[in-house]
């Protein structure tokens, strides 16, 4: 039994919404592993800064770049969760 174009289309489409949700969730997957580790160094900044707090200034520093980068990494999370939303609801109108 041999597809119509329109199913080989429809096919073709499914495979490219799937191959890039794969790629969005790897990246938030990433992400996430990354804020998680970003928070453990945190952790151990702020424990190292009440062990010693002449390391204030260093320490602080550190603090607020870990910060920063949690903050880039949620956006990322925020923008490819959006992504995927869109694509799931594309692939629902193919099928």
């Amino acid at each position: 039994m041999a597809l119509s174009s329109e199913d080989l289309m429809t096919r073709s489409s499914i495979r490219t919404y799937l191959h890039d949700l794969k790629n969005s969730l790897n990246l938030v997957k990433n992400c996430v592993e990354l804020s998680s580790d970003l928070t453990q160094e945190l952790r151990q900044q702020i424990n190292d800064l009440s062990q010693d707090p002449s390391h204030k200034s260093r320490v602080d520093g550190e603090i607020y770049e870990n910060l920063s980068d949690l903050q880039e990494n949620s956006e990322i999370v925020q923008r490819h969760s959006n992504r995927i939303l869109t694509l799931i609801q594309r692939l629902e109108l193919e099928l």
